[in-house]
């Protein structure tokens, strides 16, 4: 995500995994039993994991097996008039935990309004997703909602051993925002031309130690940690509709009414968007089409953002690593005043005022676009815990973005580092760990100040530090080690002793509240 600088003082382009709280106790209002949940409670279509694919031909070599990844599959119904998404979803899940699992817990990120506020300066998710019944291997059964609703755990038969598979059925109603405000996640909203729906879905919970990751976003950062799935879509909007969508999507239509089916995986997530009467711009990059979609009024900015996704596409690839998907879409997108850009694994939005500079004097086109371009590597295809060590994703994302993009392609303003280290200063910064989780920092400003900010100093540093040959290696290490799976700071600090050959601990004693271990 790029955060939009409110003020000089957070001048942004843009340890260990604690312990889970326990589970709170289940909202007892909205209990509903087995039965109900469970009455016709079909599956999703039926799909083999082989569709549920959108990887390059040099993606196909690079991605583990696809038995490696859990499957998504989705009926929706797109009302447009209501905002509304009538949906039935079937998750395929393999327990890889190592232990016997006695539920599997769902987020809900649209009903995080019904619970605790967002933090000062936080922003949130409007509307909400209801959930009609619940099966589990077609066995009706009754979940607990949980944390003001935005929790989902869904009860197995029996405790589900290591190796073994069973499926989830939900049949879900999700409403998003009409026009929401600034405080509203506007990558789930609808305007009168653009109808963005990320993270409208169940999404399954990650693992922290040995439960489910039940920790609240408070609306500072990013919102979604999620493991790399399989996706396969089949979605029904009305004729003259465009979906946008992560993966690969083939439209087919008859008569008022479209069906369009959507192949994407292994990704990290998924995200759609629906547009009327926008043009389209593509490029070809290696295996990899570059989309850009924009209104016909924004001709010019739809057409810059397409050149430099195309071109940062191309040299990121040469630096760390083949970006293994077949698309990239890039999006204008209605964000509000908070945000500039915000990623999804194969589908960046970027906010639309940045296509004709109007009320973005702070920031060029280039210096979101390319920061969203950099998080399909960091944060995509390497992922990490966004919540508690986002430093890894964003820092580095704002290091490749504003740093190097700039330095290789002789574009854009390069960053005066001794300016930063002064802001840093009166703002009484510069010595902050940048390791913290979203929620150490004292508020909104220090956490942007802190991680988009010393987060790219301290990789310019660990540059000087190694000498460019043994940086860009570790660079290059880290995406192939790490690639489809989840980095940490500790593995990040390993592997830096491991490329340099040396131990590092001094130099990471000044960035970070740990050493390696």
């Amino acid at each position: 995500m790029t955060l939009a600088p409110a003020a000089p003082t957070a001048e942004t382009t843009a340890g260990p995994t604690e312990a889970t709280t326990a589970p709170p106790a289940a909202d007892t209002t909205r209990a509903l039993t087995a039965a109900a949940m469970g009455a016709g409670c079909t599956e999703a279509h039926a799909a083999p994991a082989d569709q549920s694919v959108d990887l390059s031909a040099s993606g196909r070599v690079v991605a583990p097996s696809l038995r490696s990844f859990n499957q998504y599959r989705l009926d929706l119904d797109l009302d447009l008039d209501h905002a509304t998404i009538t949906g039935t979803q079937t998750l395929v899940f393999t327990n890889r935990t190592g232990t016997a699992l006695p539920d599997l817990l769902f987020h809900l990120y649209p009903n995080l309004s019904r619970g605790a506020p967002p933090a000062p300066g936080g922003i949130t998710f409007g509307g909400h997703l209801d959930v009609g019944c619940v099966a589990v291997d077609g066995v009706a059964r009754a979940p607990a909602f949980e944390d003001g609703g935005w929790l989902l755990r869904v009860p197995l038969v029996a405790p589900l051993p290591p190796g073994r598979s069973t499926s989830v059925t939900l049949h879900f109603v999700t409403v998003s925002p009409h026009d929401g405000g600034s405080n509203i996640w506007s990558a789930f909203n609808e305007t009168k031309d653009e109808w963005a729906l990320a993270s409208a879905y169940p999404i399954l919970a990650t693992r922290v130690g040995d439960a489910w990751d039940t920790r609240r976003p408070n609306g500072w950062g990013d919102f979604v940690n999620s493991e790399m799935a399989l996706y396969h879509v089949r979605a029904g909007l009305p004729a003259g509709q465009d979906l946008i969508a992560t993966g690969t999507v083939v439209p087919t239509c008859s008569g008022s009414r479209c069906t369009a089916t959507v192949t994407a995986g292994p990704q990290r997530d998924f995200a759609l968007a629906v547009v009327h009467g926008w043009q389209q711009a593509r490029k070809t990059v290696g295996d990899t089409v570059v989309v850009s979609s924009f209104p016909a009024t924004a001709r010019a900015g739809g057409e810059r953002a397409l050149a430099l996704t195309a071109d940062a596409v191309d040299r990121f690839d040469k630096a760390f690593g083949v970006y293994p998907y077949a698309e990239l879409d890039v999006l204008a997108a209605p964000l509000n005043g908070n945000i500039a850009g915000v990623e999804y694994p194969g589908l960046i939005m970027i906010g639309n005022r940045y296509y004709d500079q109007s009320g973005a004097s702070q920031m060029d086109l280039q210096d979101v676009v390319v920061h969203e371009a950099a998080h399909q590597w960091w944060y995509n295809v390497v992922g990490n815990d966004q919540l508690r060590e986002p430093w890894l994703d964003e820092g580095l994302t704002s290091y490749t973005g504003e740093y190097l993009y700039t330095e290789w392609s002789g574009q854009g303003a390069k960053p005066v580092t001794e300016q930063r280290k002064a802001s840093l200063e009166r703002q009484h910064l510069d010595q902050t760990p940048i390791d913290g989780a979203v929620d150490a920092y004292p508020d909104d400003r220090a956490y942007v100040a802190v991680i988009y900010g010393r987060g790219p100093l301290f990789f310019d540093a660990l540059r000087h530090e190694l000498g460019d040959e043994t940086f860009f290696k570790l660079l290059r290490e880290y995406y192939r080690r790490y690639a489809f799976g989840v980095a940490t700071t500790t593995s990040f600090e390993q592997l830096a002793d491991d490329v340099a050959g040396r131990r590092l601990d001094t130099f990471f004693a000044g960035w970070l509240k740990q050493k390696a271990g």
